[in-house]
């Protein structure tokens, strides 16, 4: 069996409900559109905005924060709002049409007017820092955001096109390119999902995404071979980008040029170079690797994945003499 529960009883009307965790939020239309803040957990409401005459509507939740548009256009704006410390904060500032804000985690995603055309942006929350995703001189609109992936839609011109950009390594791919229109995406995970206009109806796209490895900074010790003295093995210590921890490599995994794997037994870490960020260090039997290479500056890549399946990959240039 189910339970109802009226949240509202009141003589405005309440739309646009967003419902995550124990929180419910919502536009109230009063004397202006407001955003209130529900707690399933306590029965409370909250009313975030009371703006006296400006309207606030499309409000979304993730966690600790609500997101919202307000404004009037053509000047709208995201704003955001932390709900243990009660405080509101203006991400956009500007005399352009910013909307459909989103948020999953630490991320803030939103499309806004450049003045030209419609662009997308991303806000990473704890640091405030905004990515302007897409410069061009397309229309970059319907954004949506899950873990490390973003997607939109794009028209090049001719018809629309789903784009990706993962989060991590800062890169867009164009996920569709066709004669066809591709609206709406939504992303969940490692699949996207969107509508596509085939020229005689519409029907739905299901893709599934391959990881995308992480960029790590490879070192490799020691930096200079001499082939004539056979040397044996190399030590490589890795560093991961911000947000990853070596201690979640999968040390079974890593590989040095496709072929040579790490030796399990001669594993550390630690911050072997003093730059603050933790390395894994590891050892590699070079074997027979390296007899057939020229002197010279050569490129050594590190492969590996983490625990949770993602891969990373770096690159180390060592020089070799003969």
């Amino acid at each position: 069996t189910s339970t109802t529960t009226q949240i509202t009883d009141d003589i405005y009307d309440n739309s646009s409900p967003q419902i995550n965790g124990n929180r419910i939020v919502w536009m109230r239309d009063g004397i202006d559109h407001d955003i209130s803040l529900y707690s399933i957990s306590d029965t409370t409401t909250t009313q975030i905005t009371d703006n006296n005459g400006i309207n606030d509507w499309d409000p979304q939740i993730d966690g600790d924060w609500v997101t919202w548009v307000g404004g009037d256009w053509p000047a709208n704006e995201i704003f955001l709002y932390h709900i243990p410390t009660a405080t509101t904060h203006q991400i956009t500032n500007n005399i352009y049409d910013d909307g459909l804000p989103q948020i999953n985690g630490d991320w803030l995603i939103w499309g806004g007017s450049d003045g030209l055309d419609h662009e997308v942006f991303l806000c990473h929350i704890p640091t405030a820092t905004v990515t302007n995703i897409t410069d061009n001189n397309n229309s970059d609109i319907e954004p949506r955001i899950n873990g490390n992936w973003v997607a939109w839609r794009t028209y090049d011109g001719n018809d629309n096109e789903i784009f990706l950009y993962h989060i991590p390594t800062a890169s867009i791919t164009q996920l569709t390119d066709n004669s066809y229109h591709d609206y709406l995406p939504e992303i969940d995970g490692d699949r996207v999902v969107w509508q596509s206009d085939d020229g005689s109806d519409f029907e739905i796209i299901l893709a599934t995404l391959q990881p995308v490895a992480i960029q790590a900074t490879i070192d490799i010790k020691p930096d200079t071979l001499n082939l004539k003295k056979k040397r044996k093995s190399i030590s490589a210590y890795i560093e991961l980008p911000e947000g990853y921890d070596v201690a979640n490599i999968n040390v079974s995994t890593i590989l040095l040029e496709g072929t040579v794997p790490a030796e399990t037994r001669h594993v550390k870490i630690g911050d072997f170079d003093r730059d603050g960020i933790a390395d894994l260090k590891i050892r590699f039997n070079l074997g027979t690797l390296l007899d057939s290479v020229p002197p010279g500056d050569i490129p050594l890549t590190v492969t590996g994945s983490l625990t949770n399946g993602t891969p990373f990959e770096g690159t180390c240039t060592i020089r070799v003499k003969g």
